[in-house]
């Protein structure tokens, strides 16, 4: 398509609209590859290093993008690129290129270990919005959580530079918490202040999933750490010096009641479908349950039946899928 032929689906789009009343926020995530570069120690892809499953074309996600536009305002949704760690992949700019020409807004999630100054420069020219990146405790324990031991020098250097060279791309550091680095979390919280980061999410492990590279017992915290650290964000944000939220992490929540909590952080904007890399969509990220195929269903048909507004609320016990 054509840079005329997207301004005329997006102006029928604005009509058709008020007929399939698709005015609402959404997120597309793609997980665009199985790949990884690492060895996280929460990893529930156990073909990461060597996937059995291979990316999916960047042509067939075009297909899709092209279907979303017919029926969807492009400026109403974002795509999320994830994995696996999506710059694997060769075409990365490429990706970013389709999505910002058929006018949606695109992020992009990522251990961080190949985000070096020249990438973020493509990135940012091909219009990235936001980076998600994963930082997880001080130098020892993020390298043996990654499972690499650069990891941690990459991504701070990573950070470092997008903010100093890329203020244009909303920066959000993620991490993941767990029993060796809850001691970590102060220290964390005033190295990302010194840094200039705007933006932490923290989030559990569930123990719902199956851990490829350690036990799941080795990573969980209690509840009574689990309360203590929503506190911590609370008084966190009091400083505001950083803002600090809380992340789903797809289980029952452990009890919390994210709806009166305004530092709870749902990734969806409340409303989302997933695409794999094999083409099985699904609903929330966080949420396994397949609700189709793009290879043998028509992707309207998967988005207009409700998928993605509706099932995360059911799903997830104490989910407000409207919380920003």
């Amino acid at each position: 398509m054509n840079k005329i032929s997207y301004s005329l689906l997006k102006l029928l789009n604005r009509v058709k609209q008020g007929i399939i009343g698709c005015t609402d926020k959404h997120t597309i995530f793609w997980v665009s590859t199985q790949r990884c570069n690492l060895r996280c120690k929460h990893c529930t892809c156990p073909s990461a290093q060597s996937p059995r499953i291979p990316d999916m074309p960047l042509s067939d996600f075009e297909k899709i993008l092209d279907e979303v536009i017919v029926f969807a305002n492009p400026e109403d949704i974002t795509v999320v690129i994830t994995g696996g760690e999506p710059l694997m992949r060769d075409d990365i700019l490429d990706i970013g290129e389709a999505i910002v020409k058929r006018g949606f807004r695109w992020v992009l999630e990522t251990n961080g270990f190949l985000l070096n100054l020249d990438m973020q420069k493509q990135l940012a020219n091909r219009g990235l919005s936001e980076i998600i990146l994963s930082l997880d405790g001080m130098e020892k324990n993020h390298n043996w959580f990654r499972g690499h031991p650069n990891s941690f020098e990459n991504s701070l250097y990573a950070i470092k530079q997008v903010v100093r060279f890329h203020s244009e791309i909303d920066l959000k550091i993620i991490t993941t918490v767990h029993k060796k680095n809850l001691d970590d979390l102060d220290l964390l919280k005033d190295m990302l202040i010194q840094l200039k980061v705007k933006k932490w999410l923290l989030q559990v492990i569930n123990p719902n999933v199956h851990n490829t590279y350690t036990p799941i017992s080795e990573l969980l915290i209690s509840k009574e750490d689990y309360y203590t650290i929503h506190e911590k964000i609370k008084i966190w944000n009091s400083s505001q010096k950083i803002s600090v939220k809380y992340s789903c992490n797809g289980n029952n929540m452990n009890g919390y009641s994210p709806e009166r909590d305004t530092y709870f952080h749902c990734p969806t904007k409340g409303s989302s479908i997933t695409l794999n890399a094999d083409g099985h969509v699904t609903g929330c990220p966080k949420v396994k349950d397949i609700v189709g195929n793009i290879y043998n269903t028509d992707f309207r048909d998967i988005w207009e039946k409700g998928v993605q507004a509706n099932n995360i609320k059911s799903v997830i016990k104490g989910c407000n899928r409207l919380r920003k």
